[in-house]
């Protein structure tokens, strides 16, 4: 919970436990303060604090056990999970993977925004089923793009508190498809350390160890259902309502420019003919994914709706004559 939501959002906390708690071996509410230095108001910043509320609460007891079989799940406030997501989950990584594989995996349900959709204005329909194809069509393919975590996902705390990760960053928007990226070069920058040490200590280079991607998105088909942003004040609220909630996305395109700056950093680092082609070609279809997410849509978006005046409305004083 958001601390600055007062006593309604402590109400809101003790009232959802009181319902639930029985449901859990224990089950507790953490409250994000406001305003800390260096942190933007948000998912991933709420998210960190309550990440490292839990290890506080319960690292005496993890300290004893396989990280990879801790599993970590995130979800929006509105949020439903298919009843057998986690289970399906689970079974996945415990009993399908190796240590190893687990420990790289971030696992994802299709999000499907439909709890209020007959009672949104068309324009955010539409944008809603654009989005599900979009992100369902990643899941279910990725041989060129790579899927990215996205809203609702899942992973190992083997995975969250590592080194290179250590949970969420405070001062970003998008906060899953940062996370995302933020585990997918700690991978390689795991494997480009173990490299130099390798030389540091045997004082020849290792050539078994290969920066090749490591982490990927395990799709579980069984859909996670969410609401599309509405108003309560009208059909007109509505729509300025998702054309905010669209300008808050675009922000996400700052993550493009992370992307080029782990590449750069690693290149580096490494040296840009030492990194493999296999793992060069993924970063840029990653860069590609962002770009065409951020970039290419709103232009497109743009362009679309630029036609559509010129052909809807008469040109001045050219009474439809060319």
């Amino acid at each position: 919970m958001e601390a600055r939501e007062g006593q309604a959002g402590r109400d809101k906390a003790e009232r959802i436990l009181a319902e639930k708690k029985h449901l859990f071996a224990d089950a507790f509410a953490t409250y994000h303060p406001p305003a800390l230095p260096g942190e933007v108001a948000g998912k991933s910043s709420n998210t960190q604090w309550a990440f490292r509320e839990a290890l506080r609460r319960y690292g005496t007891s993890l300290s004893k056990r396989d990280l990879s079989r801790v599993f970590l799940t995130v979800a929006d406030a509105d949020t439903l999970l298919h009843p057998q997501y986690l289970s399906a989950m689970t079974y996945q990584g415990r009993l399908l993977m190796d240590k190893e594989e687990r420990s790289w995996t971030i696992w994802q349900p299709p999000v499907l925004l439909v709890r209020n959709i007959f009672s949104v204005p068309a324009l955010t329909r539409t944008s809603s089923h654009a989005a599900l194809m979009f992100e369902l069509s990643t899941l279910a393919s990725q041989h060129i793009f790579p899927a990215f975590a996205y809203s609702s996902y899942s992973m190992s705390l083997a995975l969250a508190s590592h080194p290179e990760v250590d949970g969420w960053d405070v001062d970003v928007i998008a906060e899953d498809h940062h996370m995302y990226c933020k585990c997918y070069f700690a991978a390689l920058w795991e494997l480009s350390h173990a490299k130099k040490e390798h030389v540091k200590v045997a004082g020849e280079v290792n050539d078994t160890i290969h920066l090749v991607p490591q982490v990927k998105v395990q799709p579980i088909f069984c859909p996670a259902v969410s609401y599309l942003v509405e108003s309560t004040e009208g059909y007109t609220a509505s729509l300025f309502a998702r054309f905010q909630q669209a300008r808050r996305h675009t922000q996400g395109l700052v993550e493009l420019g992370y992307v080029f700056l782990q590449w750069a950093r690693l290149s580096s680092s490494v040296g840009f003919r030492k990194i493999p082609w296999r793992t060069h070609f993924s970063i840029a279809m990653i860069a590609a994914k962002m770009h065409t997410i951020h970039i290419i849509a709103t232009n497109q978006c743009f362009a679309l709706i630029m036609v559509g005046l010129v052909r809807v409305l008469p040109r001045r004083g050219g009474k439809g004559k060319v």
